[in-house]
């Protein structure tokens, strides 16, 4: 009832990720100008130069101020790596007993966001950085949920109902989020289609849906507990990575040979397995 009121209280966008977006949206900025507003955020500085020098960026000089980090970087993987940085705020709770759930959550969206980096990096048109946002983003929808569960310390206890409820709305609220923060038609079309495995955008080149969909699925390979899927020659999205379309065992074997930028990935954005949030 309060999702079809627009009642529901849904997160804000971290405020220096707002504040370089608008900036970043005026073609006239200039580097000073996004360098300042970093320097008001040492924490998020020290995450950018911490990326701007490990093994994914990094040449033969140190990156040691956000400057040069914003020249070696370019504007654009700039605006995507803060958003990033800054989405990790959003999955939190004060709930003790919720923190943990969050934690999975961006534990499991790190996954996704790893290997749709490199799903991308292998497929021609799309943007690493922005299948790694889209990957972070495409479960977005979950987090007000938890939130709203917090008025119901019994519910709490019920995980399957809380995962029915997750599957059933996050798709149609994460969409309502990334609306409201004025993200692309992109990326609300990666929350809009969260899970849905049939999929099809009827268009030949591939979306950051298409690249999230495969990653989703990849990152349930082994896993006791993940939701139903469909079997892998029946998912289109599988026909729109790579060169010409990929296999759903040639997609594994993009993985395996990049298991180290995997790992490089994963450690950037997960430090642990399931961090704890305070």
């Amino acid at each position: 009832r309060d999702l079809k009121s627009n009642n529901l209280s849904l997160p804000s966008f971290p405020d220096v990720a707002l504040k370089i977006k608008h900036l970043l949206d005026d073609p006239n900025v200039t580097v000073k100008d996004v360098a300042d507003v970093l320097n008001n955020d040492p924490a998020m500085t020290a995450k950018l130069l911490k990326t701007c020098n490990s093994p994914l960026y990094r040449t033969a000089h140190e990156i040691t101020s956000n400057r040069d980090a914003i020249v070696r970087l370019g504007f654009n993987t700039t605006r995507q790596l803060i958003t990033i940085f800054a989405l990790k705020e959003v999955f939190k709770s004060k709930n003790k007993s919720l923190q943990h759930k969050m934690g999975e959550l961006w534990a499991h969206s790190s996954e996704v966001a790893s290997i749709s980096y490199v799903l991308a990096s292998k497929t021609p048109g799309m943007e690493p950085e922005q299948a790694m946002l889209a990957g972070l983003m495409q479960d977005i929808g979950a987090v007000p949920i938890f939130n709203y569960i917090e008025k119901y310390p019994d519910f709490m206890k019920l995980d399957y109902k809380i995962d029915d409820i997750i599957n059933t709305l996050k798709s149609r609220i994460g969409a309502q989020i990334l609306k409201s923060w004025g993200f692309s038609k992109d990326l609300i079309e990666v929350a809009k289609n969260s899970n849905n495995w049939g999929f099809d955008s009827t268009e030949s080149k591939p979306s950051y849906a298409d690249i999230t969909i495969v990653a989703n699925i990849h990152s349930f390979i082994g896993k006791k507990k993940h939701p139903k899927y469909p079997p892998f020659d029946q998912i289109p999205s599988f026909k729109k990575i790579g060169e010409n379309g990929l296999t759903p065992e040639e997609s594994q074997n993009v993985l395996h040979e990049a298991q180290h930028q995997l790992d490089d990935l994963k450690a950037l954005l997960c430090p642990q397995e399931i961090p704890t949030l305070r």
